[in-house]
């Protein structure tokens, strides 16, 4: 049989064995193929589209002992034995630690109930809390110096809780505790966690002796009837929390605190009352007797924190002397409604001190809160030589009472230290709003006690609103008091300096006033502090910070270009927000202006809003010809260009075409005058004369191609519609992607089925559009032309020691040009019983034999797994002969009739 060009012959192998040792003829036909790939990578593909997308992770190790581990770092180890458990009538199993994990340098033990917890304590283990967790009463958890308590294991989960339930008043160690005996020198920390706590010893109960730190950060508490801190000779260190501790139980009557210093920084809100309607019982800090000879509340810098407690703020007597302690630029509420100090005595001096920049409120709620208790003599006591009031440049200071009869009570002793106020505070307004029928109780701001000497104010800053009853002096001559006063009250301008020995200060300047509020305010000519948060065209409001009482005047425009003026009144933290009811214009600035009461100084600043919006276009599809791709027309590639300011974008293409026929895309750049940039990707038909480009819109279209060909009048073969559709190379895209030729198939065509030479042409069809493509018929014969058999014959018999045989075959190449000659691959047509293998497999039940095609040039193992492989070269006019052979690892009972197909290529060399 003849084959011309190139075709993949098949080769029908019937094999057939029997027992008596004979061999029965084996007949076969050849099929000839039309496909023309030589071999298939798709498993190939498959398998390194896998392997791509495998990751291999390996854990870093991690030195346990090394407290600068990096935060990202972890491992974890494997599970402990298991452990016997505390004694304690709630706990039911021994329980295995789960596992160990290092956070941040420090190791600690997963817990996630209560019995893990008991057992992580028990081997003084850190803990992380991968669950809720619930300690009963009478549970004991003993720590010592270094405990590490986490309520996550990372940033990103949510907070669990822990709840302790501890109730017996006389119990001492129970929940958390720390024994003197055993706990050591150092500190405790606690952090990311969700306590609830009815433990009246404190979340961790420090045994008297014991000297250390308590850090919570970032702790939510809550609390109803147990206690948060016990330490009497410790120090409790509070950031970024929120601590509410209330008491609707009628059992305990606890302070937040028992310690003599709490220190507090970064955000951090504390809520605190107790079920006792006496403010005595259960304050807010009580310092009882310790080795720590001092009493301290500091806020740390830059923090801002609030207290609000519904008892008294210090009580106890474990202490010499007490200073609350306020840091530069901190921002502190202090909300009171027993005494600000309980029982002050001239012996335990009491220091106020207030850092610069720093913003103070302290509001007496007393009258509010309807407490009963706390002693109304005054709001503020001074007492001692060394007690001090101190106000530092920059800060806010803002005092109020409505139920005291003095804000302000001071010992007049001769080297008291005075109230300064500098001349550079920005603000200081001290308030008493008490009405009583009798003047010795009628709300004051001052109420002086002492022989007559000593000084009020000294260098202090303008007084511009004064009214009558600010001022009592309870024993003695009237100290000397020296202040710049405004005399009427209204005109800043009308001030003079006032020095009195021996009158009454009240009465000599009488209230002008109706309401009889008691209220100095002193103002500084300083600037209001004001800030604005970058202003941007995609801005839904404006926000910013300013004086706590000032008022924020802006004027600008919308986007539209209506102007808009707006008033906002700043809140008591310091921060004002508008809502935009639509965007600014871009390009254009909002004046602002704040000042407090619309008086005194007034701090005025420009905000211009930002263009933070790219500019935007649309595509436009586009044909472009092979040879023009270097000369592309930005311009034709965007429409419906639009930026919000007046200026034009620059247009820039990022990537060149490439000189390939195809849908191609191009990214272009657009840049606005802000140097905000967006890109915008554009599909391009590049076409070449084989091609036709069909755009049915703006943005979508076909793109047609096929190639011309050159054929033999032998070439042509079978149905010419079949035969075209199979030998005409053509592609075809859209506006998206290359689309499957299946639709894009033979219409129409001149070519007949046995053409004599000449030029012919056939319609192509996609839909409605039409693509001509020129056949040319050659009369000259070259390319392949070969015979190969048709019937190909082999076996074996027991007689032949399992040896496989076949007679000799020859393939002859009847053209001039070289060729070379490939095994494809095989397949199974009849197989039963039977099976081609590598090697004899003992183990199978089927019948096995391996075969190979042989010939002078190569042999070529036969297996249906098997890949393409070369079995020999044909040069021009030549011929070649190959046989079957191999070995067969079966019995002769049975006769077998196998029955195979090999594919067999042929390929000119020149084509190579």
């Amino acid at each position: 049989m003849i084959m011309k060009n190139k075709q993949y012959i098949f080769l029908v192998f019937l094999l057939t064995f029997q027992s008596l040792g004979q061999i029965s003829p084996v007949f076969a036909e050849t099929i000839a193929s039309e496909e023309e790939n030589l071999s298939e990578l798709e498993n190939d593909q498959q398998k390194n589209e896998l392997q791509d997308n495998l990751h291999i992770i390996e854990l870093p190790k991690v030195n346990t002992d090394s407290p600068n581990q990096p935060a990202s770092d972890y491992s974890e180890t494997e599970a402990l034995d298991k452990l016997e458990p505390p004694k304690n009538e709630n706990q039911l199993e021994p329980v295995a630690l789960a596992e160990e994990i290092v956070i941040e340098g420090y190791t600690y033990v997963k817990v996630s109930t209560r019995q893990a917890f008991l057992e992580a304590a028990k081997l003084k283990k850190n803990i992380v809390l991968t669950a809720d967790v619930e300690l009963l009463s009478g549970d004991q958890a003993e720590i010592i110096a270094g405990f590490r308590l986490l309520g996550r294991v990372n940033k990103a989960d949510k907070k669990n809780k822990l709840t302790l339930n501890t109730f017996a008043e006389t119990e001492q160690h129970r929940g958390l505790y720390a024994l003197d005996a055993t706990f050591g020198y150092g500190d405790v920390f606690v952090s990311d966690i969700v306590i609830d706590n009815k433990d009246n010893g404190g979340i961790i109960s420090f045994e008297e002796k014991i000297i250390g730190t308590q850090y919570f950060d970032a702790v939510e508490y809550t609390s109803n009837g147990g206690q948060a801190f016990v330490a009497k000779n410790g120090i409790i260190v509070i950031n970024d929390s929120s601590f509410t501790q209330t008491s609707t139980l009628e059992r305990y009557n606890k302070a937040f605190a028992e310690t003599s210093h709490l220190f507090l920084s970064g955000k951090t809100t504390i809520n605190h009352d107790g079920f006792s309607n006496d403010v005595r019982v259960g304050p807010f800090l009580s310092i009882q007797q310790s080795s720590i000879s001092s009493g301290r509340v500091e806020i740390l810098e830059n923090a801002v924190v609030s207290i609000e407690t519904k008892k008294s703020f210090v009580s106890g007597t474990g202490y010499e002397n007490f200073t609350l302690d306020v840091g530069e630029n901190a921002t502190f509420t202090l909300k009171v409604s027993g005494d600000l100090i309980e029982s002050p005595t001239s012996k335990r001096p009491l220091h106020y001190i207030f850092g610069e920049g720093s913003s103070v409120t302290l509001m007496d709620e007393s009258k509010k809160n309807k407490k009963t208790g706390m002693d109304l003599t005054r709001f503020i006591p001074l007492r001692g030589t060394t007690g001090e009031f101190v106000i530092s440049a920059g800060m806010d200071l803002v005092v109020d009472s409505n139920n005291r009869y003095s804000i302000f009570e001071q010992e007049s002793l001769e080297d008291a230290i005075p109230i300064v106020i500098p001349a550079t505070t920005k603000r200081v307004i001290l308030q008493n709003g008490r009405s009583d029928s009798n003047p010795a109780t009628t709300g004051k701001i001052f109420n002086l006690i002492g022989n007559g000497q000593g000084n009020l104010f000294v260098n202090s800053s303008r007084i511009d609103l004064y009214r009558k009853g600010n001022l009592s002096v309870a024993t003695g001559a009237f100290i000397n008091v020296t202040a710049a006063i405004n005399h009427d009250g209204r005109e800043k301008g009308n001030t003079q300096i006032i020095s009195s020995t021996n009158s009454n200060f009240a009465d000599t300047y009488a209230a002008i006033y109706d309401d009889e509020t008691a209220k100095v305010r002193f103002a500084a000519e300083v600037i209001v502090p004001l800030t604005v948060e970058e202003l941007k065209d995609t801005a839904t409001k404006i926000t910013g910070t300013s004086h706590p009482d000032a008022t924020v005047n802006m004027k600008g425009f919308f986007i539209d270009g209506t102007p808009f003026e707006q008033a906002i009144k700043v809140a008591k933290n310091g921060t004002f927000t508008y809502e935009l009811p639509q965007a600014l214009q871009v390009g254009s600035t909002v004046k602002f202006s704040a000042s407090v009461g619309g008086e005194g100084a007034v701090t005025q600043i420009d905000k211009q809003v930002i263009d933070t919006l790219p500019p935007t276009a649309k595509p436009i599809l586009q044909g472009i010809s092979i040879n023009e791709i270097a000369e592309l027309d930005v311009s034709k590639l965007l429409k419906d260009i639009h930026d919000n300011s007046e200026i034009p974008p620059t247009v820039e293409v990022i990537n060149p075409l490439e000189a390939k026929v195809g849908r191609q895309e191009v990214m272009v750049k657009l840049t606005d005058s802000s140097n905000n940039t967006s890109e915008i990707m554009v599909p391009i038909f590049v076409y070449d004369d084989h091609s036709q480009v069909v755009l049915t819109s703006e943005t979508t279209g076909f793109l047609l191609w096929g190639l011309d060909i050159d054929v033999y009048p032998e070439d042509v073969t079978g149905d010419i519609s079949d035969y075209l559709n199979q030998r005409i190379e053509r592609k075809i895209w859209s506006e998206k992607e290359e689309l499957s030729n299946d639709d894009f198939k033979v219409q129409s065509t001149d070519l007949e089925e046995i053409p004599l030479p000449g030029k012919y042409q056939a319609s192509f069809a996609y839909k409605e559009q039409i693509l001509i493509i020129k056949i040319n018929v050659l009369d000259k014969k070259e390319k392949i032309n070969v015979m190969i058999p048709k019937k190909v014959l082999f076996g074996t018999n027991d007689l032949l020691a399992n040896q496989i045989i076949s007679p000799q075959y020859e393939v002859k190449n009847n053209s001039s040009a070289p060729i070379t000659l490939r095994v494809l691959g095989l397949t199974e047509e009849a197989v039963s019983d039977f099976e081609l293998v590598d090697l004899f497999d003992k183990d199978k039940q089927k019948q096995q034999a391996s075969m190979s095609i042989k010939t002078e040039d190569a042999e070529v193992h036969l297996n249906t797994a098997m890949d393409e492989q070369v079995l020999g070269q044909l040069s021009g006019e030549s011929s070649k002969t190959f046989t079957l052979q191999g070995s067969y690892f079966g019995t002769y009972e049975k006769l077998l009739q196998p029955q195979y197909k090999i594919k067999l290529g042929f390929q000119v060399n020149d084509e190579n």
